[in-house]
């Protein structure tokens, strides 16, 4: 059997073609390892203390806090205040909402500014009030309820 023709291996001579396939594999490892290492970095870190993981569970109700529909599983914890401008996991920070809304609200960070669905970075979550999917504006509370904003 002879070796490919420059033809099969898409222009390139066979000596180029293996440099180039080396460079993408070294690329594809350093990858590999760049991710295996965020999540060596990240893994553990990420979860709350039982009373306010309760809390949350027990304010959203099952539902998504933005759309108002059935969570069934599928939902992430949304910092109002964002963690990148010190924002902590308080049950007046987090909100429980679907991945699409999640991906609704970085998208569109003045709609969400507006609403109270994104905290700036000098301001409380706590004194921000939140517009649900009821159209109400609340404040959420440190024990996990809502509070009517005046």
């Amino acid at each position: 059997m002879s070796a490919p023709t420059p033809k099969r291996l898409g222009g390139l001579t066979r000596r180029k073609y293996m440099d180039q396939r080396r460079r993408d594999d070294e690329r594809v490892e350093t990858l590999e390892a760049k991710r295996a290492a965020r999540k060596k970095r990240t893994a553990g870190k990420r979860s709350l203390p039982a009373d306010v993981e309760a809390a949350l569970q027990a304010r959203a109700a099952g539902r998504c806090e933005l759309c108002g529909q059935a969570l069934q599983n599928r939902c992430q914890r949304h910092h109002r205040k964002l963690r990148a401008q010190g924002g902590r996991d308080t049950v007046t920070n987090l909100v429980l909402i679907h991945p699409a809304c999640h991906h609704t609200v970085h998208m569109n960070p003045e709609w969400a500014r507006e609403h109270g669905w994104i905290v700036t970075s000098r301001r409380n979550p706590a004194t921000v009030p939140v517009t649900l999917h009821t159209r109400r504006q609340v404040l959420l509370t440190p024990d996990g309820e809502y509070r009517e904003a005046a």
